[in-house]
């Protein structure tokens, strides 16, 4: 494996690696603390286990201590990596990721959004559709996380209470796709299929989801979470109010920004 190319890359893969850990349920654990250590001692000769265990400990203090500045310099560590990391070495980092979080012998939908994330920054969606598609882990069974991003799709697809077109329905599975690599057209409708029935015009519904995402979800995936909302709402070529009321509403819920009206989502019982 490459060597570490400096103590920065070193604080950085701690920062990665702690992240994925932590924003599976928001705590970090003694086995969690040992795998870390462990994977980021393998990478170098020159990285003890005591060094190793420091960088984490410093990453794990700053989700603690703050989720919102851990997010941020979680982006910043997400862009030196790509710049300071080869690409085999990149593609090594994230099959650490993937070890880690299939470790306890399962794949939770905000860990695989969190790979696929960590993919797409280090251009790596090729060999990581390709390395989920083989995992053995099962994967996270009932209601989710990844049901709760298809509710959401759902609220600012129907928000202006029309019924839906090809174009928003398609956007809506394929966007839902990226989330999970491997899912197919029809698992990714009948997810959506199902969040609209679970939501059938509930206003706590949307307004659970909502929580559960922001205490899921790294900065990182709300962004990348508002972005397919505007995607959805474009696909039928532009962005009507009542879809932009929508999203600005899930933005300020998920810290994002504010909302320009306080009205109940649509019901999308029908869809």
């Amino acid at each position: 494996m490459d060597a570490l190319p400096s103590e920065q890359t070193l604080h950085d893969l701690a920062l990665v690696f702690v992240a994925l850990a932590y924003g599976a349920d928001h705590h970090f654990g003694d086995d969690e603390l040992d795998r870390v250590v462990d994977t980021l001692a393998q990478w170098d000769d020159r990285v003890d286990v005591e060094r190793a265990k420091e960088a984490v400990l410093e990453a794990v203090a700053l989700f603690y201590d703050d989720e919102g500045e851990a997010d941020d310099l979680l982006l910043e560590a997400l862009r030196r990596l790509y710049e300071s990391l080869t690409q085999d070495a990149r593609e090594a980092a994230l099959e650490d990721a993937l070890a880690i979080a299939e470790a306890d012998g399962r794949l939770l939908y905000s860990e695989i959004a969190f790979i696929d994330t960590l993919a797409e920054a280090w251009h790596l969606k090729r060999q990581v559709e390709s390395r989920l598609a083989a995992s053995t882990a099962s994967r996270e069974a009932d209601w989710s996380l990844l049901h709760d991003v298809a509710l959401v799709y759902q609220v600012v697809a129907h928000s202006d209470e029309r019924r839906l077109d090809a174009d928003t329905v398609a956007a809506m599975v394929e966007r839902l796709r990226e989330w999970r690599p491997g899912m197919t057209d029809d698992e990714a409708t009948h997810m959506l299929r199902r969040a609209a029935d679970y939501y059938a015009g509930r206003s706590e519904a949307v307004r659970d989801a909502a929580e559960r995402l922001l205490d899921a979800l790294p900065l990182l995936y709300r962004l990348a979470l508002v972005s397919d909302l505007y995607t959805i709402a474009q696909a039928d070529g532009k962005v009507l109010p009542a879809e932009r009321t929508a999203i600005e509403a899930f933005k300020k819920a998920w810290g994002l920004g504010r909302s320009t009206d306080s009205g109940a989502p649509p019901d999308v019982s029908g869809a």
